[in-house]
């Protein structure tokens, strides 16, 4: 080859890889936004890899785990019990005599992250891999970290040092990953990427709407500051709907800005985050939904239903995937798994009730609908939809009233599932102790929600008592997006609430997308966004100081005791809502005076501390106690095993 044929095929090449890397920056700045939200992202992954634990908690998982071996293998049908004592586990479904399982669009975005493990598990030990992993992420976030606050030599080169050395303690402890525990592993690491993607777009929504510093505290406060740290790791679907519902939010306040780029397709990919939410689970799709459909009718001018041939398009596209999928099982498109018949025989039952494994509706005959809907034609399909539409309607609206009679006549459950819980008495023999937190208790920082009546009525008050709407103001992205949110915890919390609290929720998981949009609006208030902007530092220090030195007070004190799992638990919880109470009553102050600001910043670092050593104790010094239904993984990062094993010992 002559030396100007070598040049070319030089230029060449490198034209190829900056093609990729521009590509590549383009999806990165797509997917995070900017350098705060990659900050946000890997800085979520860290954290959330300190909590997990490979393996299987809750007996319902056996379901969706064995019906991922099923899908990994080019199947729908689950053949074998892969885990689990056998096929007749909670949530399993009979069509025809063969074994189905649920949550279907979160199995199959597991698929990529089972292949990527596969691939790895090739060329090197899985458990070395994902070690290596999680030290350069660690590195990777020291680097951006360093950029963002104009310190990088410093933070590159004591993140270098940190990640080394927890590297190398990591492997010298390492333990070989059992090759069949991938499948759960693959859906574990899937849910992991679920959990800090919605970090990232509570930091862009947020950001969006108030300030990019704003956002990056709510990012900050979504994993740390509330259970969603704690269950993504899990692979159960409510860190997925928590997503699906912030991307809905996101999309739907971007589509109000007459200045977004291709608006009608962004107006309708939030009605397609609901069509894949449906393809996870149905009923809180049409919650979701039901929301957006509301807040588009309130605030949308006469000229935007121009855009809904463009936004019903999307939406009818993206669920496909959902009408496939039920009509491969139930040979109806229109009826999804969780509205079969289940197979539960006697003597198996849940440690963890799914309120929703059946959504309130009687177990359709699947032959019959299948048949009518495929060989009808047309008509079919459209009997087969008018008889689905009335069926989830009936059943969305007897969900309603049932969380309507609760919140009404049932006041004792409403207070035990938001302010305290305590002992649960259980229908199973899975847990016999008071495990379970609150939703105040597991987020005390959803006390500074008390900040929100107060804001109202002083700007109420300052407007001289005026309640006139004002439309123009409701179609800003600002106001409809808070009706959005106000109209979805409404529906969301009516459709739970008639169920709650169970025996063995933990930090009730059920209500997770409420923990997200909670923090969203907490940050959004106006008080609170002026705290976020000017007292970050005391914020910081009160988290780092509450985490590092109340985490060794508190780990001390539950050890010294040799407190039960359920004493612990309840310890955890009083100082919960001894930590809302201070955030509350400083809270209050806020719309008023800028003089307890300091207070509030140092409050909502404590109350985000006390979750996150709630959370790292869980998988520590609990961790015994709560797994009970174990896959032989242990703690992903070795060195936490070691931990976990010591302080258990002690």
């Amino acid at each position: 080859m002559t030396e100007a044929g070598r040049e070319t095929g030089l230029a060449d090449v490198r034209r190829a890889i900056d093609r990729v890397r521009s590509h590549s920056l383009r999806a990165g700045r797509f997917v995070v936004g900017d350098q705060r939200g990659l900050a946000v992202f890997l800085g979520t992954l860290c954290y959330i890899a300190v909590l997990t634990r490979v393996g299987i908690f809750i007996t319902d998982t056996y379901t969706t785990a064995n019906a991922f071996v099923a899908l990994t293998e080019g199947h729908l049908g689950i053949e074998r019990a892969v885990f689990g004592p056998s096929l007749g586990t909670p949530g399993m479904h009979v069509v025809d005599g063969q074994f189905y399982g649920r949550n279907y669009g979160q199995l199959v975005l597991s698929l990529p992250m089972y292949w990527l493990l596969e691939g790895v598990s090739l060329i090197a030990d899985l458990r070395i891999a994902l070690v290596a992993g999680w030290s350069l992420t660690l590195l990777w976030f020291s680097v951006v970290l360093g950029r963002l606050l104009d310190h990088q030599r410093a933070f590159t080169l004591g993140g270098s040092a940190i990640a080394l050395v927890l590297f190398l303690a990591n492997v010298a402890v390492a333990t070989p990953l059992p090759e069949t525990v991938v499948p759960v592993l693959a859906m574990q690491l899937t849910s992991v990427l679920a959990g800090a993607l919605a970090a990232v777009v509570a930091y862009r929504l947020v950001g969006w709407l108030a300030t990019p510093r704003t956002g990056v505290v709510a990012g900050v406060l979504l994993v740390l500051a509330t259970p969603i740290g704690f269950w993504a790791p899990i692979p159960k679907r409510h860190v997925f709907t928590t997503l699906c519902v912030l991307l809905a939010l996101f999309a739907f306040a971007k589509s109000r800005d007459p200045e977004t780029p291709r608006r009608d397709l962004v107006h309708g990919s939030a009605y397609a985050v609901t069509a894949l939410l449906a393809w996870i689970h149905a009923p809180e799709a049409l919650v979701l939904f039901t929301a957006l459909v509301v807040a588009d009718l309130v605030s949308a001018p006469a000229s935007r239903y121009r855009a809904l041939p463009v936004v019903g398009g999307v939406f009818v596209l993206a669920l496909l995937p959902f009408f496939v999928t039920n009509f491969l099982i139930a040979g109806n498109p229109f009826v999804p798994p969780r509205l079969l018949e289940s197979f539960d025989p006697a003597g198996v039952g849940s440690s963890v009730v799914d309120p929703g494994s059946g959504n309130g509706a009687q177990p359709s005959d699947p032959s019959g609908d299948g048949s009518d809907a495929s060989d009808g034609g047309v008509v079919g399909l459209l009997t087969g939809l008018f008889d689905a539409v009335v069926t989830a309607g009936a059943t969305f609206i007897g969900l309603l009233v049932g969380g309507i009679e609760t919140a009404t006549a049932r006041t004792s459950d409403l207070y035990r599932t938001f302010v305290r819980s305590g002992y649960v008495v259980a229908d199973s023999a899975a847990s016999e102790e008071a495990i379970n937190l609150s939703v105040l208790e597991s987020a005390p920082i959803l006390g500074g929600l008390v900040a929100a009546p107060v804001a109202a009525a002083q700007r109420l008050l300052s407007s001289r008592l005026s309640v006139d709407i004002d439309h123009q103001k409701l179609r800003e992205p600002g106001p409809a997006t808070a009706l959005a949110i106000a109209v979805f915890t409404l529906l969301f919390t009516l459709l739970y609430v008639e169920r709650l609290p169970l025996h063995a929720q933990v930090t009730v998981r059920y209500l997770l997308p409420l923990y997200a949009v909670g923090v969203v609006g907490l940050v959004l208030l106006a008080p609170i966004d002026r705290v976020c902007r000017t007292e970050r530092s005391t914020f910081a220090w009160a988290l780092a100081g509450g985490v590092l030195i109340g985490g060794q007070v508190v780990a001390g004190f539950v050890l010294s005791q040799e407190l039960a799992l359920g004493e612990a638990f309840q310890f955890h919880a009083l100082a919960g809502l001894g930590l809302a109470s201070v955030l509350a009553v400083s809270a209050i102050a806020t719309p008023y005076t800028e003089r307890f600001d300091r207070l509030v910043a140092g409050a909502l670092g404590l109350t985000t501390a006390g979750t996150v050593v709630f959370s790292l104790l869980v998988v520590t010094a609990y961790a015994p106690g709560l797994g009970r239904y174990p896959v032989d993984g242990g703690q992903l990062l070795p060195i936490l095993r070691v931990l976990a094993d010591l302080l258990n010992a002690a």
